[in-house]
This record gives structure tokens, C-alpha cells and sequence, in this order.
């Protein structure tokens, strides 16, 4: 392996997390092994020589910027902010495990200086933290026997391991490159998680946006089935990407029924096929394209619908329910169930 110099220099940041990893081995005796299962923090925390602070209040009461946990160099203390999730939970602890390491390496500390770009050193140090953590809580092992299998290798990852859906998209997506995309969705076709490798030219939805083509799928419990999504992908600017395919495998854990979704090109990504979707209106279901001159409503600013003048502010209030941390409203699943809600 190249010198930490030259990793953090020519920005090797993969390359400069498995130092890490190899640091946290060598010097602390840290491995994988200790995230499998229940993780012990405390003992890990005594392993490592830090004090561990695992706070129970909402994020936003701590200092502005310490989104989900910190690491006091002065005093030594890993802060976890509890989000509700423990996966995620875990993920904050291990990242600031790496924060540690770096602190405590005068060989880093010297190096860090040499990191690319505008806040170079911040941006390396926080995508290296990342990075180890998302390999301390999911093994290189367990990535790469799953390469044939994608979602059922993410859905077996959710169903046994202590990661959470992001963290183990990220770690797909940067493990296995390719040119898909990939998310976690719940019954009623809402995105839950999502990603995409680096060189991928499909683009995830974002969080919590609803596919219309992603619901009442056809899958077979503990197999990964295929279909053809003739509505494609939806996206927030109201286009949608076809003439894709989908891996689907339905994560087996016991709890609201959640689906990995694999999408790729059915043809070459040279030849992708966009097109514009129309609103429908929630009252009369008239459907209309909005890119036409039938005005929007000055309040809501939401295209309002040219048969019955129905907009945004004409749907009745309904109850909705957010996570008191990041502020994001809970999906169905996540209303009936808290714990399944990830902040990032």
C-alpha cells in the first residue's frame, strides 16, 4: 500500500480508510468481528482508550453542525447523539472511532495537510471516517460473495447484520461499481434509502419520493425476481427515466414489508429514454400537463387543474407525523413503526 502521504495527497480516500482499518487492528486489536451482533460499545470504547458519551436527547439541542455525534480530541470522548435508530446509532460511533484514529496519528496529522480542494482536509477526513465505518460494520467478505445477487445480498445485510440501509448501499455502490441504481422501498412504492455507484448514469430518486411503478410488485419471499418497469423511474422534475429493468428482493426481517430495488438499463445507457409525466388531479382525476399556461395557484404555487381549479390548497388536512431530529415526515412503515426511520 502507498504511503498515507501519497493516499491523502492524490485522494485515495478508499484506499486511506483501509488504513484506518488497518491502524484500528494493529494498534487496538479493532476488527469487524467486534461490530457483529449486538456491538458493546462500552468495551470498545475501553479498548480504544476513550471515554463514550451516548446521549439521549434530539440532536438539534447540541452544538449546531454536530449532526449525529462528535469526537472531543481535547477530552478524549466520543459524543453519540441517539437518532432512534440503533443502526444508525452505529454507524455515528464507528465513524467517530475513525475521528479518533486520525487524531491520534501523528503520521495523519502531518499528511492531512496535503488533501486536495476547497476544505480539503475537513472533506477527506469526514469521507475517510465514512468509508471505515461503513467497513467495520460490513466486511469485505460479505460484500464481495454477494456480486451475482445484489438486492438479496443488501436484504440479507438488513435482515442479520447491525447496518443500516444507507450505510449498506453506500458500501454496494462503492464495492461494486456498475451502472445501476439502487433503493430500499416500502409497499407503498416510497423511497426509504437509495444510491448509485460513482460511474453510474442512472440517477436515484430522492428520499421519500413515491414510484408509482414500484408498487405491487411480483416478488417471490427469499428470491430475487425481474421485471420490466414500463413507467420507469419518477423523478421530483417531474421526468421519468424508461426502459429500465428491476432486481426486487423483499427484506425478510419480520418486520413492515420493505423491497430492494435493482434498476438497470434495458438497453445501452447511450440510448436512455426520457419522457415528461402529467399531473392528475386529486379531485377529478383529470390529467393535464402543467408545462401548458393553466396558471398555479398563488398560495401553494402547484398547477392548478384546468377542469375543476383543484390545486394543492384544496386537499383536505391530514394528520402527519415527523421525526423529531431531522424534521422528515415518516413513511407509512415508518409511522407504524419509529425504528425504521434513518436519519442522514
Amino acid at each position: 500500500m502507498a504511503s498515507i502521504n501519497e493516499l491523502i495527497k492524490y485522494d485515495r480516500e478508499k484506499e486511506a480508510a483501509l488504513w484506518l482499518v488497518d491502524l484500528a487492528r494493529r494498534e487496538y486489536g479493532l476488527t469487524s468481528l467486534d461490530f457483529a451482533n449486538q456491538p458493546d460499545w462500552k468495551a470498545m470504547a475501553d479498548q480504544l482508550g476513550v471515554r463514550l458519551d451516548y446521549c439521549a436527547n434530539p440532536r438539534q439541542e447540541h452544538d449546531a453542525g454536530d449532526d449525529f455525534g462528535r469526537y472531543d480530541e481535547r477530552t478524549e470522548t466520543i459524543h453519540v447523539f441517539r437518532s432512534g435508530n440503533s443502526s444508525r446509532d452505529n454507524f455515528t460511533f464507528a465513524h467517530e472511532i475513525a475521528h479518533h484514529l486520525q487524531a491520534g496519528s501523528d503520521v495523519w496529522q502531518d499528511a492531512i495537510h496535503l488533501a486536495p480542494g476547497e476544505n480539503g482536509p475537513e472533506r477527506f477526513a469526514e469521507r475517510t471516517a465514512d468509508l471505515f465505518a461503513s467497513m467495520l460494520l460490513i466486511p469485505e467478505q460479505r460484500i464481495s460473495s454477494g456480486r451475482n445477487d445484489i438486492t438479496g445480498l443488501a436484504a440479507g445485510l438488513l435482515s442479520d447484520s447491525v447496518s443500516s440501509p444507507t450505510t449498506i448501499i453506500r458500501r454496494i455502490c462503492e464495492d461494486l461499481p456498475g451502472d445501476y441504481a439502487i433503493m430500499l422501498i416500502d409497499d407503498c412504492g416510497t423511497v426509504l434509502a437509495c444510491g448509485a455507484p460513482k460511474t453510474s448514469s442512472i440517477l436515484p430518486p430522492n428520499k421519500r419520493t413515491r414510484q408509482s411503478s414500484l408498487t405491487h410488485l411480483p416478488v417471490t419471499g427469499g428470491n430475487t425476481t425481474r421485471v420490466h418497469l414500463k413507467d420507469g423511474v419518477e423523478y421530483e422534475s417531474r421526468t421519468r427515466r424508461r426502459s429500465l429493468e428491476a432486481e426486487v428482493h423483499e427484506v425478510q426481517d419480520g418486520r413492515h414489508d420493505r423491497f430492494f430495488v435493482l434498476v438497470r438499463d434495458l438497453h445501452s445507457p447511450h440510448m436512455r429514454e426520457w419522457s415528461r409525466y402529467n399531473y392528475i388531479c386529486e379531485s377529478c382525476r383529470y390529467e393535464f400537463n402543467p408545462d401548458r399556461e393553466y396558471g398555479s395557484c398563488p398560495r401553494c404555487e402547484r398547477p392548478r387543474c384546468p377542469e375543476c381549479g383543484w390545486c394543492a390548497c384544496s386537499a383536505p388536512e391530514r394528520e402527519t407525523e415527523c421525526c423529531p431530529n431531522c424534521h422528515m415526515e415518516y413513511s407509512v412503515a415508518e409511522q407504524a413503526d419509529h425504528s425504521l426511520h434513518e436519519c442522514w
